[in-house]
Parts: structure tokens; C-alpha cells; sequence
């Protein structure tokens, strides 16, 4: 049933080296109040859990994470993060995910699936060398870091993240579909798109084999603020590469709209995907075909996507679960 402890100063939920761990209808918030490397739930290799139908809120780092050990090569693998809320997270460090999985190079597919979570705010905060509080700065909603590889990503709400809603560090072989993804991205200097990658390719790993299609991607026309503030839809970190094409077998069928620009302003951004303008996307990466600009049409109040939608009558995006979208 459902617990209602709320666990200030205390542990949160771990769980490590565990089988058949079930970790669901917990109600968790104000954590890391005596440690900021903390987590709602926070596990370490990990196979056949299921994280589930939790409410995690206020967290000085993550929501929800799940690592893999690189010195032992112990991955985690088959889990199940479904149904979770997760709100106001890295709120004393940065560079993180509020749901965050890590691997190492050359993982084993993780063959998990991180479906219908709403996740939002994820803040970041951190300090300057004279002693000054950047933020938000640097936080994602969600973080497939260090060839992360395997994920199904399915049916969630990322939303108001100051970096990117998720980001594809050097992975292989993950979905990322039937998703929608709002107002990401435009709070500050670490602004890097709705959704964001990097490619990789070394003598052991090359990022490729992913897939992004039938996601939703919404948000405001917020670059007027300052220069540094995004106004990408897919972006790609300082440091990383983004021009391979080969990282992606598929990249289509999704629906982009920023409030209050038409289809040419935005098309005509220079900063609007990673190769530039949304004609050079295209043409030269060969992504987003048939995908489109539209008013994605949501219910008043929520991020449930009309059955209207040009989303649902042109790309078959299915409708979302209320955890997720009444978010």
C-alpha cells in the first residue's frame, strides 16, 4: 500500500546487486538533506526490479537512478521504471538526470524500459570559483550517460528541464518514442535543446542503432531573452559530435511546434537542430522526413494530447497515461 513517510535527513530506497527488487508506492521528498549525491530510489546493479508508481520530490540530485559498476562489469539490465512522478530535482548539484542509468563502454544491452514517468524541474545548481550560485544550470530530465545502451523509452512527459528533456550520451540501441517533450530547455546558459546527443566512435564503441520518432516536442520562443539561451528543438553538447549520421536509424515522424513563430521562422533558426537550419537537418542528415510542425493541440490544463492532434491523426502518437501527461 501506499506509504507516506516522508524521508527528511533519512536514506532513500536503495537497492544493490539485487534480483526481483520491487521498489513501488512510495511517496519520497525533501531528499538529501544530509547527503547531495542522493536519490529517491537509487540502484546499483540491479537486474528484474521494478521501480514503479512512485512520488519523488525535492531532491538535491536525482529522482531516480540506476548504475552499473565499470570496474567489475556488472551491468544492470531488464528493469521496469514506470509510472513515477518526479519533480524538482538537482537542487544542490548539477550534470545529472532525474532519472539517471550509467554504463560503461561496451555494455551489455540494458533491455530496461523507462515508460509513462512525468518528470519536471529538473533544476541544477552549482558554484562559481568566486563563490556565486549558478542556476538552474546543467540538469536533464533524463540522462542515458556513458554508452547507456538498450533502453526502451516510452509514453513519458519531460518537461522544464534547464538543460535538455533527455540526452543520449555515446549510447547504442535505444527508443526513444511516443513521448512528449515541453519547454525544455530554455532556462539558462547550459540551454541545449529538447532533446540532445552526442556521438562516439573509438576503436571499442560507436554510437548508432538509436531511434527518436513519434515524440511530441513543444515549447517557448524564449531566444529573445539572451544570447545564450537555446532555441534548438534537438541539440548537441560543447564537447560532443552530433554530425554522423549514423547514429540514429531512425529519426522521423515527429511532431515540433514553438509557440508563437511559424513554420518558417523556426525552420530558419540557426541553433534549431545541430547541424543548423531545419532545411540542412534534412537534407544532409536525412532525418525528419515526414515529420511536421503543428500546434500539438493538448487537453486545457494538461500535456494529454487531443485525439485532434495532428500528432494522433497524421503520426500515430497513442494517447499517454494521466500520471504522465497530467503533469
Amino acid at each position: 500500500g501506499e506509504q507516506r513517510d516522508r524521508p527528511r535527513g533519512r536514506e532513500p530506497l536503495r537497492g544493490r546487486g539485487g534480483l526481483c527488487e520491487h521498489q513501488a508506492n512510495n511517496v519520497i521528498d525533501h531528499v538529501g538533506v544530509n547527503l547531495y549525491a542522493a536519490a529517491g530510489v537509487f540502484a546499483s546493479t540491479t537486474s528484474h526490479s521494478n521501480i514503479s508508481r512512485n512520488e519523488i520530490r525535492y531532491s538535491t540530485r536525482w529522482g531516480i537512478a540506476v548504475r552499473s559498476e565499470e570496474a567489475t562489469r556488472s551491468a544492470s539490465r531488464h528493469n521496469v521504471i514506470d509510472r513515477n512522478k518526479i519533480q524538482h530535482t538537482a537542487l544542490a548539484t548539477s550534470d545529472m538526470g532525474a532519472i539517471s542509468v550509467i554504463a560503461f563502454e561496451v555494455p551489455p544491452d540494458a533491455n530496461t524500459s523507462i515508460t509513462n514517468n512525468c518528470v519536471r524541474d529538473a533544476v541544477g545548481w552549482a558554484t562559481e570559483s568566486d563563490g556565486s550560485i549558478k542556476s538552474p544550470y546543467n540538469s536533464r530530465g533524463l540522462y542515458l550517460d556513458n554508452y547507456a545502451s538498450g533502453y526502451t523509452v516510452s509514453g513519458n512527459v519531460f518537461r522544464d528541464a534547464a538543460t535538455t528533456g533527455a540526452f543520449i550520451h555515446w549510447g547504442v540501441n535505444n527508443t526513444i518514442t511516443n513521448n512528449v517533450f515541453y519547454n525544455n530547455s530554455n532556462l539558462g546558459e547550459s540551454s541545449n535543446g529538447q532533446f540532445s546527443y552526442a556521438h562516439t566512435v573509438s576503436a571499442m564503441n560507436i554510437s548508432a542503432a538509436n531511434i527518436f520518432s513519434r515524440n511530441v516536442i513543444a515549447y517557448f520562443n524564449l531566444s529573445y531573452a539572451a544570447a545564450s539561451w537555446s532555441s534548438a528543438a534537438v541539440g548537441c553538447p560543447s564537447w560532443g559530435e552530433c554530425s554522423d549520421k549514423h547514429t540514429f536509424d531512425e529519426f522521423d515522424a515527429n511532431l515540433y511546434y514553438m509557440e508563437g513563430a511559424d513554420e518558417e521562422a523556426w525552420g530558419n533558426l540557426a541553433d534549431v537542430t545541430p547541424v543548423g537550419a531545419w532545411s540542412t537537418w534534412r537534407d544532409e542528415m536525412e532525418y525528419d522526413l515526414t515529420s511536421i510542425y503543428a500546434d500539438p493541440d493538448f487537453e486545457d490544463g494538461s500535456l494529454c494530447v487531443k485525439e485532434s492532434s495532428p500528432a494522433r491523426t497524421q503520426l500515430d502518437f497513442e494517447p499517454l497515461d494521466e500520471v504522465a501527461c497530467e503533469c
